[in-house]
């Protein structure tokens, strides 16, 4: 397998699904920059793997909910690995499991620095490599573990539609979304 000259950046990615991701490009031939908020031996084990299997990793803390942070991110990532083709938003963050009542209004802003921030911060920050690039993806995850069809989604499952994202083969797929969910949405 010839491998990708492009770069990946996986926010979210020293644990879960987006470790599972990481990998799987990673697999494709993709380098990876994993990311993580500050970093640790998780991240540094997802790397470690990643090159144990050949692949081109390297890892990059930062607070992507923090406009200066991504900036800086961006910029790493491209001194170290090369300009970013595919960029993967999925971190996540505080997601509060109670009624409206219960759950007060910093809680939401911080629903919202991650899941509306920090796509547009990074989505900003990526743009101009891509535009010098001729091109790139930006694939942003909502994973919502069911129990379709007998079984739990994987985070390969995930992993492997991000995949088909990313690579050359969907250069004309634009604005979609690819709900993964086992058929659950048929029932």
């Amino acid at each position: 397998m010839t491998p990708d000259p492009r770069v990946a950046l996986v926010t979210g990615s020293s644990r879960g699904l987006g470790a599972a991701i990481a990998r799987r490009l990673a697999r494709d031939g993709l380098a990876v920059a994993v990311n993580a908020r500050r970093g640790g031996a998780d991240a540094e084990a997802v790397v470690a793997a990643i090159r144990a299997d050949g692949g081109v990793a390297e890892h990059f803390a930062a607070d992507v909910t923090d406009e200066g942070a991504v900036e800086e991110l961006v910029s790493a990532v491209a001194a170290a690995l090369g300009p970013i083709a595919v960029l993967v938003l999925n971190a996540t963050g505080p997601q509060p499991d109670a009624p409206l009542e219960e759950v007060g209004w910093q809680e939401h802003v911080d629903q919202l620095e991650f899941f509306v921030k920090s796509p547009v911060l990074l989505g900003r920050a990526v743009l101009a490599g891509m535009r010098e690039l001729g091109g790139g993806r930006i694939v942003h995850i909502d994973y919502l573990a069911e129990v379709p069809a007998g079984r739990f989604g994987t985070p390969e499952d995930i992993a492997a539609a991000v995949s088909f994202f990313a690579s050359e083969g969907a250069g004309y797929v634009t604005g979609q979304r690819l709900v993964v969910d086992g058929g659950r949405a048929l029932a």
